[in-house]
């Protein structure tokens, strides 16, 4: 894969990258993570409209570095390619607080008492790739979240129709299913017709 134009990268490439492509970068992955970390020039860390535009400042994130486990011998004692993004919600400038709490709920698991939220990735051998991995999924938590909090539309008269059809049917199962286990019980039984005389 050979990126021609360097001001071209975006978020989709870096994604194909950590899946597993062929990389032949044309610049080096250091700077190809920045980029797609933060842009140069967006110090703005108001929350507009709250909406989240993609845009993850990393003075905000802290990044550090491990070992990742399994298989790999001596490659995987020596090297730190395991990545973990920490997120301190609380002072995240760049996310709503609606959309915080909504993060709080979906990732209960992630988020620890000191209201960090914890991303990790080993996925390659690659630290920048794994970094750019925690970023993605770190990206993806904020939509996920903000998705979750917008109302939905009210179903069509059709729609509405068509569900209250469906529930009709589910009920006239049920029951019919019920008695015929009712009647299965009865028949086991003899149905009270046997004479002991």
């Amino acid at each position: 894969l050979i990126i021609p134009q360097p001001g071209l990268i975006n978020l989709t490439l870096a994604s194909a990258l950590v899946r597993g492509g062929a990389i032949v970068p044309a610049i080096p992955l250091r700077s190809l993570c920045r980029r797609l970390c933060s842009r140069e020039g967006d110090n703005d860390d108001r929350v507009e409209n709250d909406k989240f535009n993609g845009i993850i400042p990393m003075e905000q994130v802290r990044v550090s570095h491990m070992t990742s486990g399994g298989p790999g011998g001596q490659h995987v004692n020596k090297t730190q390619s395991k990545v973990e993004v920490r997120l301190h919600l609380s002072s995240a400038t760049f996310i709503s607080e609606p959309v915080k709490a909504q993060i709080r709920s979906m990732q209960a698991s992630r988020v620890n008492k000191s209201d960090w939220l914890i991303v990790t990735s080993e996925r390659t051998k690659r630290q920048v790739l794994n970094q750019t991995d925690c970023l993605d999924k770190l990206r993806t938590f904020i939509r996920q979240a903000e998705a979750a909090l917008r109302p939905r539309p009210p179903p069509s008269p059709e729609v509405s129709a068509a569900l209250a059809r469906r529930r009709q049917l589910a009920t006239e199962r049920r029951l019919a299913g019920k008695s015929r286990r009712s009647m299965d019980k009865v028949s086991r039984r003899g149905g009270g017709s046997t004479d002991w005389a």
